[in-house]
């Protein structure tokens, strides 16, 4: 609390710097609010009672924030990580989010784009820009996004094109630390009276910024196993690529406006984009059993230490390449260097009618992605455990709903939503060197299939009784059925593991069924005593799908049954006020809220086998206050604060996983530990920032400088479920600041970004290493400290 007292200081002088006045003033500026679509109608941020923040272009852009791990940084209690694996990333609000380990899982935190609801957590890496605005939806949402939300919705909205006017614009830029050059532009315009376009483009690449030491290295004699000798008798050729993290990304959107008459609008829109990387994994071991990383072999338990790597979270890393004598035996993996890539497409198609008491709405909505990767899963110059990933995803959704207008205190909202997946996975995994096949001549050790297909539909309602003026009732349900299969098994083993450590090819797949039903009601008492006031009372429930853990690796003790995991609910209560002060120069908004989570859906770790199970703790609390203030303090300066204090814990746990080397005195009996009572992983006690943003004229000249700067705080975490005290993270402030130069016509802009300028390390997660053994923790390292240089130019007539 001390170093957030001691920020406030700091953006409080800082603003004083710039000839900030805090003195009342009975008239002056005033805090534009943004219109939400919260509960599936347009209200004011502020008027809306629900916990939510809202961000418009100028604030998403004040940090060029091109993706949901950057936009995340403006609201409070939200952190978004990438994944190497898995479901490819989690979304976590107020410490509630799903593990990224496993591909089965889905996310807690629902992403809607332009009406479409994501759930996968490999739209992280998808690039978000020329955006009208993002909303941040706290707590469970059930009622009004369905299912996968309990602990909160991003809703992401693309801009519009203009029916008045023609607008351009164009921007480039690099980044000096990961020498990334990137460029973006827009076109918009009417194309004819009823008619209205707008194309926008995004592409970067870059080196990369995480630092590859690995250097080659003769093939050690560790890697005999008796009585056969050196199966595998290659040299390891060291880095593929000097640094990790590098990439290239393409992005385009395509939005149609069409108006035909004042009643009826059709909104499209279809965004594409790919993405290709030397390496998903920007993985760094935080913590080693020795001086330095190792990696075993899991059938003789001999051990290779990399003299390349280092044990801290400092840009560093050791990541060979496979030998290219094993990746010619190995379907789809090349030279042996590490790959890969994620395309994707999301479209949507918005209508809506109005009528004299009724709008009626339908969004329908299609996703896809296709994703591979090929990597070094050990994280050694030894090549020893890797994988080769192919998954690829198809989904259809469709959405009525109608809204009655009557001009009476009562009024209404129904509707349905229906939605249709496929994912098939496709894993050719390596843990043992145990050389070619003789049956297939694969020098991988097995390949793993599966399919999960899902239907599901919901129906929701929620009625609006307004009591008087200033009292509104809200009661709403929502019911969803959901049926799922799945199909899954090795269709190859190398005959040395077959049976043993992987289960038999020679076995039929495993075929597994999820059937759930689910009713989520909420109930919403909101008083506005007067016009800059609202508080609120809220009772609300969430749910989360079950399904089935899809692994990389499929051992002979899976089970049609065991695979499966259990939905996941939430309820509880939020009590909120909302207001404006001073004339609207002030919105001060404050939320106290108390969850219950039954079933919550972990992962657990087995880093042998570098397999993953899905499975359900018993119960888990939420609870804490919230508070964010923004003040137009002059009319070219506006501060901004928010804080979160968060409680989240596991209520009862008592068949937690054990971290690798966990002995009995350590709380390991079984297999098992007890983690009732200990706080969830990245579920930080204390989140908050601090900034200001101002502009200020050029005397003499037809320019402005603009400058901002937020500090952000973010509390020591646990980093992974089973919580090994070697993957703890400690505290930490990040500084971003801008400063633009730029024409009074708005027109031409020269802007120097810095993010995350006190270069502090961080992670998005981690694992007990792969090959490892007590002690050796590796960790997803998140993209440090940015320098960006950008020149924006934009056109209106």
């Amino acid at each position: 609390m001390k170093k957030l007292q001691a920020g406030l200081m700091v953006a409080l002088a800082a603003g004083t710097m710039v000839g900030v006045d805090l003195a009342y003033a009975a008239s002056g500026p005033v805090i534009e609010e943004l219109v939400v679509t919260a509960r599936k109608r347009e209200e004011s941020v502020q008027d809306v009672p629900v916990s939510i923040q809202a961000f418009d272009n100028q604030a998403i852009e004040r940090y060029n924030a091109t993706n949901l791990v950057e936009i995340a940084d403006l609201a409070n209690q939200v952190e978004v990580r990438p994944g190497a694996s898995g479901n490819g990333g989690s979304i976590v609000i107020r410490g509630v989010g799903a593990p990224t380990l496993d591909p089965g899982i889905e996310g807690s935190v629902t992403v809607n784009v332009d009406g479409i609801q994501v759930d996968r957590g490999h739209i992280v890496r998808q690039g978000f820009f020329d955006l009208q605005s993002v909303q941040v939806l706290k707590g469970p949402q059930a009622l009004f996004f369905g299912k996968n939300s309990p602990a909160g919705v991003i809703a992401v909205e693309s801009a519009r094109p203009s029916f008045e006017e023609y607008e351009a614009k164009v921007q480039v830029g690099y980044e000096f630390e990961a020498e990334e050059i990137f460029g973006e532009m827009m076109l918009s315009g009417p194309l004819t009276e009823t008619l209205a376009g707008r194309i926008a483009y995004r592409g970067s690449a870059m080196e990369g910024w995480l630092k590859n030491n690995a250097q080659p290295i003769a093939a050690p004699n560790a890697l005999a196993i008796p009585p056969f000798g050196v199966l595998e008798p290659f040299d390891f050729p060291g880095a593929a690529h000097s640094h990790l993290g590098g990439d290239e990304s393409h992005a385009l959107r395509l939005t149609l406006d069409w108006q035909p008459n004042d009643r009826f609008e059709a909104v499209l829109r279809v965004l594409g984009s790919t993405y290709d990387t030397d390496n998903f994994a920007t993985l760094e071991i935080i913590s080693c059993s020795g001086n330095q990383p190792i990696t075993s072999n899991i059938l003789t338990g001999g051990r290779l230490v990399d003299p390349f790597g280092d044990c801290a979270l400092d840009g560093n890393t050791s990541h060979g390449s496979n030998p290219p004598e094993v990746a010619a035996n190995w379907p789809g993996a090349g030279n042996g260097e590490p790959d890969g890539s994620i395309d994707q497409v999301l479209a949507s198609l918005n209508m809506e009618w109005e009528g004299d008491n009724y709008t009626f709405t339908s969004v329908t909505g299609y996703y896809y992605y296709d994703y591979f990767r090929f990597d070094n899963f050990d994280q050694t110059v030894f090549w020893q455990l890797g994988g080769l990933q192919l998954e690829d995803q198809k989904s259809l959704s469709q959405e009525f709903r109608v809204h009655s207008t009557f001009a009476g205190p009562v009024n209404f909202m129904a509707g349905v939503y229906l939605e249709t997946f496929e994912r098939d996975s496709d894993n050719r995994g390596k843990i043992a060197p145990v050389g070619v096949d003789p049956v297939t001549g694969f020098s991988n050790n097995w390949e793993g299939l599966s399919t999960v297909e899902s239907d599901s539909w919901s129906a929701f309602t929620q009625v609006t009784w307004d009591i008087t003026d200033q009292v509104e009732l809200a009661g709403g349900i929502r019911y969803s059925e959901e049926d799922r299969e799945a199909i899954q098994g090795n269709s190859y083993t190398h005959a040395f593991l077959d049976g043993t450590v992987l289960r038999s090819a020679s076995l039929l797949p495993l075929e597994s069924q999820f059937k759930d039903e689910n009713w989520s009601p909420e109930v919403t008492l909101s008083w506005r005593p007067e016009d800059n006031l609202t508080l609120f009372a809220a009772y609300r429930t969430g749910y989360k799908a079950g399904g089935f853990s899809t692994n990389t690796v499929l051992t002979p003790i899976a089970t049609a049954d065991n695979v499966v995991f259990d939905a996941e609910e939430a309820e509880g209560f939020e009590f909120g006020i909302k207001s404006r002060l001073f004339d609207r120069r002030m919105l001060l908004n404050a939320t106290v809220y108390s969850y219950e989570f039954d079933n919550l859906q972990v992962s657990a770790f087995d880093p042998a086998t570098t397999s993953f199970r899905i499975e359900n703790a018993a119960s888990s609390t939420t609870e804490g206050i919230e508070v964010d203030t923004e003040f137009a303090a002059t009319d070219r300066v506006t501060l901004r604060a928010q804080l979160g204090y968060n409680i989240g814990e596991y209520d009862k746990f008592p068949g937690g996983p054990c971290w690798a080397g966990q002995t009995a005195a350590e709380g390991c009996v079984g297999g098992a530990q007890d983690l009732s009572g200990n706080r969830r992983a990245f579920a930080p006690e204390w989140n908050g920032s601090v900034g200001f943003s101002s502009s200020h004229p050029i005397p003499g000249t037809s320019w402005s400088l603009g400058v901002a700067s937020d500090l952000i705080y973010y509390d020591e975490i646990a980093t992974q479920t089973a919580d090994n005290p070697s993957s703890r993270q400690d505290d930490y402030w990040r500084w971003n600041l801008r400063a633009t130069l730029g024409s009074d016509d708005g027109r031409w802009e020269v802007s120097f970004i810095g993010k995350n300028l006190t270069n502090e390390r961080y992670t998005g997660g981690s694992a007990d290493k792969p090959g490892g053994i007590r002690g050796d923790v590796q960790a997803q390292a998140i993209r440090p400290r940015q320098f960006v240089l950008q020149t924006t130019y934009r056109f209106a007539q």
